[in-house]
């Protein structure tokens, strides 16, 4: 046993007015309702919040009346004015981050995004768009309304900027009604102006037990802890619990000859697979003061959970005396549910977010590799990173960011993220031989394990 195992199987913001930002550019475009806005930038405005990205991508000050919502559902920030009575939308601002595959100018970003708004948008309509500086980094900006299904017209102000291989989209949004442009554009804008990106600088690291012959790290929550499991230097497996501060915790489960944690949610419960003394294997949810739940499918050969989301659903992996293995879903009540991707021989469950959504891999009828996305109502789709023999979804995040691990056509294994527009950026720990990705949270903080010179390792990108 001298491999870990996975799954059951193998900056400062600035405080100085942006030159020339956007403000002084939107007076001529927006016609009469909103032809004071360049006087009114600074008026009226209250006094603003500097907010940092968790991951630390981005600055943006935001007014202080106005609640902030780190990693809401599809973006990294989304702040919200407060709501009035006659209001259907509230002014907001929010803020998606996209990993790019290479460096990309920011008029090409901008352009793809313009391509989207195109054939999303009803009623589709440029105001005016152009390219800027902001906080010294040269962005594009647009202007446009568009029309919601429910009739609602809306008036957007979005701006693009690209730093290295990251793109950022921040978007504010109002009423389309002349009342609520003449009093939201003005905030809105300035908001946009104070927008500071970080330097989408990379960093790779190793996560090692102390001593270990072997470690994998498998899991992470929003905090930054890290489970997985470790080889010590009697060939035993045992699980870990790494602390944000670094400190590694040794757990096994009760009367275990083996053990490795999988997952881990934001309260900080624990899953993952133990093995008895007879050498059959049982999933295990474990609470935060030490308590073990024992989980096994029924009549299954063997049971391994591998995610928990912050509801306490949880997904694995059984065998059944058929041989080939099953996933499954597991509700914080107890219920378990069987789940087998359209036409497979072979279902493995890796991961499931707090929206419902699981991802995996499948062996096909022809015994090839796939990895797959099962949405809350049931729809599988298969998803292969392009040019890959072999694809396997390790974890999702709440945006919708997919980390997996995929084989080339000369049999190595690499790393990969899945932006949630469907980009694969390759990821490879620096001088690996091998690099396999597990898990990511809602940060973007990807966690792993990779191979040197025969040596398993734990892998953190934050």
């Amino acid at each position: 046993m001298s491999t870990p195992a996975r799954h059951g199987t193998r900056g400062r913001a600035r405080r100085g007015r942006p030159r020339p930002g956007l403000v002084r550019l939107v007076v001529c475009a927006l016609g009469a309702a909103v032809v004071a806005v360049a006087g009114a930038a600074h008026a009226g405005v209250p006094p603003s919040q500097s907010v940092t990205d968790a991951a630390g991508r981005f600055t943006l000050s935001i007014p202080s009346t106005w609640r902030v919502q780190q990693n809401a559902p599809g973006v990294a920030l989304l702040a919200v004015a407060p709501t009035r009575r006659d209001e259907r939308v509230p002014a907001n601002v929010n803020v998606a981050v996209d990993e790019l595959p290479s460096p990309m100018p920011v008029a090409e970003y901008a352009a793809k995004a313009a391509e989207t708004l195109k054939t999303g948008l009803r009623g589709y309509t440029v105001v005016q768009q152009g390219n800027t500086v902001v906080d010294d980094h040269p962005v594009a900006y647009r202007y446009y309304t568009w029309v919601r299904s429910d009739g609602v017209g809306l008036y957007q102000v979005q701006m693009y900027a690209t730093v290295n291989q990251r793109g950022f989209v921040v978007t504010g949004t109002t009423e389309n009604i002349d009342a609520r442009i003449r009093r939201d554009v003005p905030v809105l804008v300035q908001i946009l102006d104070t927008f500071h990106p970080g330097s989408a600088q990379v960093t790779h690291a190793g996560v090692d037990v102390p001593g270990a012959l072997a470690t994998a790290a498998a899991g992470i929550n929003d905090a930054g802890q890290i489970v997985g499991n470790f080889v010590d230097p009697a060939r035993w497996r045992h699980g870990f619990l790494r602390s944000v501060r670094g400190a590694f915790t040794t757990i096994d489960g009760p009367g275990a000859t083996e053990t490795a944690l999988e997952g881990i949610n934001s309260a900080g419960q624990t899953v993952g697979y133990f093995v008895d003394v007879h050498g059959r294997r049982h999933g295990f949810l474990r609470s935060p003061g030490g308590r073990f739940v024992t989980i096994d499918v029924p009549n299954a050969m063997g049971t391994s959970a591998n995610a928990i989301n912050d509801a306490g659903q949880i997904v694995g992996t059984f065998g059944d005396a058929s041989g080939p293995n099953h996933a499954f879903l597991r509700s914080a009540a107890g219920t378990l549910t069987t789940i087998d991707a359209p036409g497979a021989r072979v279902t493995n469950a890796n991961g499931i977010n707090d929206d419902g959504q699981i991802v995996g891999r499948t062996v096909d009828a022809t015994g090839h590799t796939h990895g797959f996305l099962r949405f809350p109502a049931g729809a599988v789709s298969l998803i292969d990173v392009p040019g890959s023999t072999e694809s396997d979804l390790g974890g999702i995040n709440e945006v919708g960011e997919i980390v997996g691990t995929f084989q080339d056509t000369a049999g190595r294994s690499h790393g990969f993220a899945r932006t949630p527009t469907g980009t694969f950026v390759t990821i490879d720990m620096p001088g690996a031989t091998a690099t396999n990705l597990n898990d990511v949270n809602s940060n973007g903080q990807i966690v792993g394990m990779f191979v040197v010179a025969k040596t398993v390792h734990g892998y953190l990108q934050h």
